[in-house]
């Protein structure tokens, strides 16, 4: 029998995998005690951005999957797929390297029931919720990459003008119903002036906040441009009076400021950033959005509040730092 041998490494996106190797029990295990733990796992905690965790993925004959994860001192993570349409996933904690080299055997042969009794004995066992995996299997991909050569992708983000008028679309509405209202009242004296003065006015109620939120978003992040590379802590601030370069490790927490209602507004949010020195930088979903922020601060603390008027002002950080 035979198993499918694939690895992850910290530069790697979190579905992405080296190539498929076929390889028999024994070299599993070999290839299994020369993945270099310590040096990745040491790798994946200095990168803030979002990023695969070290691991080894096995897949047997009967399209089983087994993910291996390792601590410290010899205590690894295990989490085994298995099903067809919605396959459901285990997850188990083992001590030991042997007791890996059991269950890696039972899992070579398939031996679903002996396996699952197995995990249990191990810390921790527990069965992933059904809606997840539901979810997990329409939404993975699993993609393969050839090399170990990590990928130096720059990503730049400055205000757009199309960003600019996405977000005033309900504004603009807002200040457009009096008088498209007008226009198909044709001569309809009921609707007269002093009625298209007071449907204005109530129409710019909703209009007026998009508009201030736009003006403050511009106001703090007109002219900025960031830079980032893929896997690099470092980025760089460009603005019209200075170039700073910022290390991610310098940060301690990030608060998304959102709106949960059902306003016009709520699709204005801004994400800051908060240094140890307690030095806050604001970061408008004008100039990048916050699935972005998530994405390259994803190992940094997060804490969302919502807001009804999301204006851009310095948090209290008192208790955060």
């Amino acid at each position: 029998m035979s198993l499918i041998f694939k690895k992850q490494y910290p530069e790697f996106e979190e579905n992405e995998y080296t190539e498929n190797e076929e390889v028999t029990f024994e070299q599993a295990i070999i290839q299994l005690k020369d993945y270099d733990w310590d040096t990745e796992n040491s790798k994946s905690e200095k990168i803030i951005e979002e990023h695969a965790e070290p691991s080894i993925r096995l897949k047997n004959s009967q399209n089983q999957i087994l993910d291996i994860f390792r601590g410290d001192k010899e205590k690894y993570t295990l989490i085994y797929t298995s099903g067809t349409i919605v396959p459901r996933s285990r997850t188990s904690y083992v001590s030991g390297l042997e007791s890996l080299i059991e269950i890696i055997k039972l899992f070579e042969n398939s031996e679903k029931d002996q396996l699952i009794k197995r995990l249990k004995v191990g810390k921790y066992y527990q069965r992933t919720p059904f809606i997840l995996d539901l979810i997990r299997r329409f939404i993975e991909d699993e993609k393969v990459r050839y090399s170990r050569e990590t990928i130096t992708e720059d990503y730049s983000y400055r205000i757009k003008l199309t960003s600019v008028l996405n977000k005033l679309t309900w504004s603009f509405l807002f200040f457009l119903m009096a008088p498209v209202i007008w226009l198909f009242a044709g001569n309809d004296r009921q609707f007269d002036l002093s009625t298209f003065l007071w449907v204005q006015i109530l129409s710019s109620v909703w209009g007026i906040p998009g508009c201030i939120l736009t003006w403050n978003y511009l106001k703090m992040n007109g002219g900025w441009t960031l830079y980032f590379r893929k896997r690099d802590n470092t980025f760089i601030l460009v603005t019209s009076k200075s170039k700073e370069i910022f290390d991610k490790k310098d940060f301690t927490i990030r608060i998304k400021t959102e709106n949960n209602s059902h306003a016009p507004w709520n699709s204005f949010e801004y994400t800051t950033l908060v240094k140890n020195d307690g030095r806050q930088i604001h970061l408008s979903n004008l100039l990048i959005k916050s699935s972005e922020i998530d994405k390259l601060f994803g190992r940094l603390e997060e804490k969302t509040e919502s807001k009804g008027f999301q204006l851009i002002k310095d948090k209290e950080v008192k208790g955060l730092l």
